[in-house]
């Protein structure tokens, strides 16, 4: 085994008694394992042999938005219920009317939610108590270089900036880049200014004018009521709310500019703990 100098992580929605697209994380975590020498036999085992049985999340204080225990919801589903959590005092109801017309209805995705219960088995913990104590929480899974798993919570609130600064990336070249590590020194001015609450996030350009990420979510910009996404060769880490919507066919992967923000009809941050944000173009960064 290698000696890495950064851990692995997955950062997971967790409501209620549920987590957002856990397998796809635990999928992404075991690749990216596999890839840079972390152990990775024991998230494989785990992965293969996952309960089938879904968990769906219910929210009663809303008729709207609970969901029958014999009905698995649809994406789009899950995308309301997160716009409802995080974006509550936003008019943004339209732009997933109309992801909703363009979805492949015969792709079917059993597995958006699993149960909290599933998290315990694989951390080999039955303190099932402190991973559900928050009706809304950001959960944050890493491995360690050594194999070993931690999980920690922190409470999410309501998001009130929607404005995304435009920043160049130096660093597009790094292989790391397509792995979620703890390796983020090129993230922390982007960091602080999400701490602070002056935007929601930094999308980046390379040196090139190409349009990659954010640093905590995925781009996708909307053009003549057509979606796209920057394509995966462009060194961005893939996103796993961004591979289900290309999965889905709501949107495709594209070479994209900074000139597309200028003439895009909409932009949106999209990540699996918050879902699709719109977002508006503050000032470019030099």
């Amino acid at each position: 085994m290698l000696y890495h100098n950064f851990s692995l992580f997955e950062t997971m929605l967790l409501y209620n008694d549920s987590i957002f697209l856990f397998r796809p994380h635990l999928q992404r975590l075991c690749k990216s394992a596999k890839q840079l020498g972390f152990p990775y036999k024991h998230l494989e085992a785990f992965i293969y042999n996952l309960p089938t049985q879904t968990h769906i999340p219910c929210n009663t204080t809303n008729s709207t938005h609970i969901y029958h225990k014999r009905k698995v919801p649809t994406l789009i589903h899950a995308l309301q219920l997160l716009k409802s959590l995080h974006i509550t005092n936003m008019q943004t109801t339209s732009y997933i009317t109309d992801l909703e017309s363009k979805i492949q209805l015969t792709k079917e995705y059993p597995h958006l939610w699993d149960c909290v219960q599933h998290l315990t088995m694989l951390l080999h913990t039955d303190k099932h108590n402190n991973y559900n104590t928050h009706y809304l929480a950001l959960c944050r899974l890493l491995l360690a270089y050594d194999g070993s798993l931690s999980c920690t919570l922190q409470p999410l609130h309501p998001i009130t900036n929607t404005y995304a600064m435009l920043a160049i990336r130096t660093n597009t070249a790094n292989t790391l880049n397509q792995h979620k590590t703890t390796q983020r020194a090129h993230f922390k001015r982007a960091t602080q200014s999400i701490i602070n609450n002056q935007c929601f996030d930094y999308l980046y350009i390379d040196t090139h004018g190409t349009l990659t990420e954010g640093s905590r979510s995925n781009i996708l910009i909307e053009k003549a009521g057509k979606y796209y996404t920057p394509a995966s060769s462009v060194g961005l880490l893939e996103g796993t709310l961004r591979n289900m919507l290309l999965n889905y066919g709501i949107c495709t992967e594209a070479i994209l500019y900074e000139k597309d923000l200028y003439t895009a009809d909409s932009i949106y941050c999209i990540n699996s703990v918050r879902g699709i944000i719109p977002v508006c173009l503050m000032h470019a960064e030099k």
